[in-house]
């Protein structure tokens, strides 16, 4: 079981998981490690080559949710969540991890003559890496 946040710009929290009245979320992908770019150069001597370097890529998280109830409604409420190139935090929370990553909105297409509508929404977040919403901290005040 998971929960699927999101916040965008204007502050408001919504969940996207259990709005079964409204849409369903049937798709998330990009919360895996994203891709990694491994840098390496050849010499005309030796076989193989030399590592120089390596890099994650910015994270494309895309959900697929199916459209319910009002569907003009629902496409309406998708859009206001998701504005196209505004900044939205993703809250991902499962038994074990809770975590949130910021990223743009690229794309939101709804394609309304399908016959069991879908909505499907890219975000990029530049920054590859999950962080937790519980954090770590320590205090390092003295104790008396």
């Amino acid at each position: 079981m998971f929960t699927l946040k999101v916040q965008p710009e204007n502050g408001t929290l919504y969940e996207l998981t259990h709005n079964y009245g409204k849409f369903a979320i049937v798709r998330i992908d990009g919360i895996d490690p994203p891709k990694n770019s491994v840098n390496i150069s050849t010499a005309g001597n030796m076989d193989g080559g030399i590592f120089n370097s390596s890099r994650l890529e910015p994270r494309n998280i895309v959900i697929t949710a199916v459209l319910y109830g009002n569907i003009e409604q629902s496409r309406q409420e998708l859009y206001s969540i998701f504005p196209q190139k505004s900044s939205v935090t993703i809250f991902f929370k499962d038994n074990n991890r809770n975590l949130k990553t910021v990223g743009y909105v690229e794309q939101l297409a709804c394609n309304p003559f399908d016959l069991r509508e879908t909505a499907q929404i890219s975000v990029i977040c530049p920054d590859p890496y999950w962080h937790d919403v519980g954090g770590l901290t320590e205090s390092f005040a003295a104790f008396e």
